[in-house]
């Protein structure tokens, strides 16, 4: 007598657990593009200067910092560290050491 195999429930189950997982990998790099896209919008946005810039050029004095020339010609309200990060920005510096007697640029909005 030969024994027939008429349930195919096992095949049928890969077959749906495998559609699954591609479902999933899909959707899965479907929200790591969307979030992507966020994050990019967010970064330009916060990157792009909000209006007109001038560049003011001062001479470092002995002793100081790029902390304490921001403390000294901007006011109270801007970020430190933003700052800092523009005028090395603008000025091509590669890292916050300053020399005595040299000509920095600083961006001052109007």
């Amino acid at each position: 007598m030969i024994k027939r195999h008429v349930n195919s429930y096992p095949c049928s189950r890969r077959k749906r657990d495998k559609n699954n997982n591609e479902n999933k990998a899909i959707l899965n790099v479907g929200l790591v593009l969307i979030i992507c896209t966020f994050m990019f919008i967010f970064i330009t946005q916060s990157v792009i200067s909000t209006g007109p810039v001038e560049l003011k050029e001062i001479q470092v004095k002995p002793g100081d910092t790029l902390w304490s020339i921001v403390q000294r010609h901007y006011s109270v309200e801007v970020d430190i560290r933003r700052t800092i990060y523009q005028i090395k920005k603008v000025n091509n510096l590669a890292s916050a050491n300053l020399k005595p007697y040299q000509r920095l640029k600083l961006p001052i909005k109007k």
